[in-house]
């Protein structure tokens, strides 16, 4: 079957996109992954176990980055086809104000009321709520720039400029590690600082994602005059398919937490 030129490129365009979007995906999971090894073998069984309990909650988190990272991306093509600029920026500023304002939420849900967040993870009574808490508290300062550094991450792709992406997680990976080192084995901050070192790295990740858009000359730019609210159902619309899958296995994560 001949294929177009417009059908080769859009091709090339959406491998080229494939290897950060799974990356992305994967953050959340890898970040818990390597808390949970150094709380194995620094803190104990207790806290590696707290943080297999968080789990299904940076699954909510990483189901809401990608219902919104793809919903914008696929409406930002559309519109960047029809050289509408203008709607481009709306769906980029509205993705920014609409993760800050999750974020914020979240982080205030993790760090100021832990035992409720901790009691939808898991029955009330059990051993481990207390671990549970400490790391939530560590972990709350960081949702935001999470959220934000995702959504940054993926604009990239469009702005051609996806090594920035690459440095990104590379360097959200790379601090995590070195920050649980530092905060558990040299500063003995126990379980609270294994969330703080996400927390942490979470900023570092979202300022090396962030710096193109503020230092570079990039397409998209935060433009509030641009903004129709109305636009923000459409992101939904569009990244709900792939957000779906992500829901069930939070879902499913909170019922096995429940369970055992």
């Amino acid at each position: 079957m001949n294929q177009t030129y417009d059908e080769k490129i859009t091709r090339r365009l959406f491998f080229s996109m494939v290897p950060v979007q799974i990356l992305l995906v994967m953050c959340g999971g890898v970040n818990v992954i390597i808390d949970s090894a150094f709380a194995g073998n620094l803190i104990g069984k207790d806290a590696l176990a707290a943080t297999g309990l968080y789990g299904p909650a940076a699954q909510v988190l990483n189901t809401i980055n990608v219902l919104i990272f793809c919903g914008a991306q696929v409406l930002c093509g559309k519109y960047l086809g029809a050289n509408t600029l203008k709607k481009a920026r709306s769906i980029f500023t509205i993705d920014i104000i609409f993760m800050t304002i999750v974020g914020a939420i979240a982080s205030a849900l993790f760090i100021f009321c832990p035992e409720l967040v901790s009691h939808i993870c898991v029955k009330p009574g059990n051993p481990l709520i207390p671990d549970l808490i400490e790391y939530l508290k560590g972990i709350g300062g960081g949702v935001i720039p999470y959220l934000l550094g995702a959504q940054f991450t993926s604009f990239l792709q469009m702005e051609k400029k996806e090594k920035y992406g690459y440095i990104s997680i590379a360097a959200m990976f790379a601090s995590n590690i070195l920050g649980d080192y530092l905060f558990i084995k040299v500063f003995d901050m126990g379980i609270y600082g294994l969330g703080l070192a996400t927390n942490v790295s979470n900023w570092i990740s979202m300022l090396v994602a962030a710096f193109y858009f503020v230092f570079g000359k990039a397409v998209f730019r935060v433009d509030f005059k641009s903004v129709d609210i109305r636009e923000l159902l459409d992101i939904f619309k569009c990244g709900a398919p792939p957000a779906g899958t992500q829901l069930m296995i939070a879902l499913r994560g909170f019922v096995l937490n429940n369970i055992v």
